[in-house]
């Protein structure tokens, strides 16, 4: 199997498969992360890639079929890979039923949207598919409290994650997964539909969505963008 993305998903999805005494053939990183001791210990080949699409079909190339997850990766894989005798398979943070596209921005519109739950969404993809629009293997939700903010919520999502992905494991590297078509295609979110979102929406509700806590140290581009609205990451200036 092969893992790309970066962040915390990852990380937890390594240490995960490690542990348990899973082959991983390759890791993709998108950017250098604390993981690389763990990979160098236990001998694990990784890239740190400024071009993933590039160096995927580089290291693909004559290779067997084999299983590709993509864990909080900003990528979208090229079609003439989808098209080949890989699998790939993505863990998106958010349902995809009202939430797809950048889970950053999926987080803080469901705060703002006042949702009662949250959730992840592991799809297979395939080629000329729209953003997080594959067929379904899983879904996993969690409630959404009135007190949430975003930093609690957004942790909660990347453990839910890691929830998802080690529930289905097996099933899918035994290839006795089920998938179900999309019936609802919800709305893709992007950093530019920040300024929409926050048109109208209730000053408590939006003060818990800026409440970013530590994230403000790892979610360079969201809190760019907010403050670009002119909204201060300040809990006081709040």
């Amino acid at each position: 199997m092969i893992l790309i993305g970066s962040g915390a998903l990852l990380e937890r999805a390594i240490k995960f498969l490690i542990k348990n005494n899973y082959e991983i053939e390759h890791v993709l990183l998108q950017t250098t992360s604390s993981i690389e001791k763990k990979l160098l210990a236990h001998n694990i080949s990784y890239t740190i890639s400024n071009d993933i699409n590039f160096d995927l079909k580089l290291f693909l190339y004559n290779r067997p079929s084999t299983i590709i997850f993509l864990l909080n990766c900003d990528t979208l894989i090229d079609n003439n890979l989808l098209l080949t005798h890989h699998s790939f398979f993505n863990i998106h943070n958010g349902l995809v039923q009202s939430y797809r596209g950048i889970s950053e921005v999926c987080v803080f519109a469901a705060i703002c949207n006042s949702e009662k739950e949250y959730g992840a969404t592991l799809q297979i993809l395939n080629a000329f598919e729209l953003i997080d629009s594959g067929k379904i293997v899983a879904q996993r939700k969690f409630p959404m409290t009135s007190t949430i903010d975003y930093f609690s919520l957004f942790m909660e999502s990347v453990k839910n994650c890691e929830y998802i992905f080690q529930e289905n494991l097996n099933s899918i590297l035994n290839n006795q997964y089920n998938t179900e078509e999309m019936h609802t295609l919800g709305e893709l979110f992007s950093f530019k539909d920040l300024r929409v979102i926050i048109k109208g929406v209730d000053p408590k509700l939006l003060f818990k969505a800026c409440s970013l806590g530590p994230l403000k140290f790892y979610l360079p581009k969201l809190v760019k963008e907010i403050r670009d609205i002119g909204i201060n990451l300040d809990a006081e200036a709040l």
